[in-house]
């Protein structure tokens, strides 16, 4: 049985079994809080082919499928306690996430569950800590919405937030962020990627692709220029089948 299919019900019982936040000047609603991320190319594409354009890139998926790609899983991350411990610059009190800053400086990320007598329930948000992103200054935040779901990129030094649709994966030199979400089945969220450029700590988004057919489970990256993707297909019987292929990307005019 496909991890997916179990997906709905997680995030239902995460939106109905959180307590209303008290309201506090300090404390921030992700979904309002202003974005250190610059958009370059809001490009939403669906794939059809093995290669497209987004931004100043080329990308190219390889036909053939290759033997090993252990990376990191793009499904629900971890729990929370597994990770709060390991960072003493973060810390949970009841429906808050504290977030002590290298300035010193706090952000809060106070829950908001969903209400739907509240007219603004879909800017519900339930935060859980993922932990540091490795390769660039940022917290990973999944952040579970009204029928949907994302992550969140908290800078470390401005407290700044970039919302992506997955789980961010750095190249080698940290220069592009690959962001993944696997979705063939409920249709509540993007199924493909968020497409990321990191420069003088900040992020800038370049695009993002919506896959059809398939849908990215894990990702690493071979060099800065090729990702490993393990991809999933769901066959007629509903079987999720899963293989391993290349994604390179070519900077046009580069």
């Amino acid at each position: 049985m496909s991890k997916l299919i179990l997906l709905f019900p997680i995030l239902l019982t995460f939106l109905f079994c959180s307590c209303s936040p008290e309201n506090n000047s300090n404390e921030t609603n992700a979904l309002n809080q202003n974005s250190d991320s610059l958009i370059a190319e809001d490009t939403l594409e669906k794939l059809n082919s093995t290669e497209y354009t987004i931004g100043d890139f080329t990308i190219r998926f390889t036909d053939e499928t290759i033997s090993d790609c252990n990376g990191l899983e793009l499904m629900i991350p971890p729990n929370e306690e597994d990770y709060i411990d390991t960072d003493k610059s973060v810390f949970r009190v009841g429906d808050k996430l504290f977030f002590i800053l290298n300035s010193g400086d706090t952000t809060v990320l106070a829950n908001e569950p969903f209400d739907e007598e509240n007219p603004n329930y879909n800017e519900s948000a339930i935060y859980r800590f993922v932990g540091s992103v490795e390769g660039i200054n940022h917290w990973e935040i999944f952040t579970i919405g009204y029928e949907c779901h994302y992550t969140i990129l908290l800078n470390k030094d401005s407290g700044n937030i970039t919302k992506v649709i997955g789980r961010p994966v750095a190249s080698p030199s940290s220069e592009l962020i690959l962001c993944g979400n696997p979705d063939l089945e409920s249709g509540y969220t993007i199924n493909g990627f968020d497409l990321v450029e990191y420069k003088k700590d900040r992020l800038l988004k370049i695009g993002q692709l919506e896959l059809l057919d398939w849908g990215p489970y894990e990702c690493s990256w071979k060099n800065d220029s090729v990702a490993i993707i393990k991809k999933g297909i769901m066959d007629e019987t509903y079987t999720l089948r899963k293989s391993c292929i290349e994604m390179h990307f070519i900077k046009n005019g580069g």
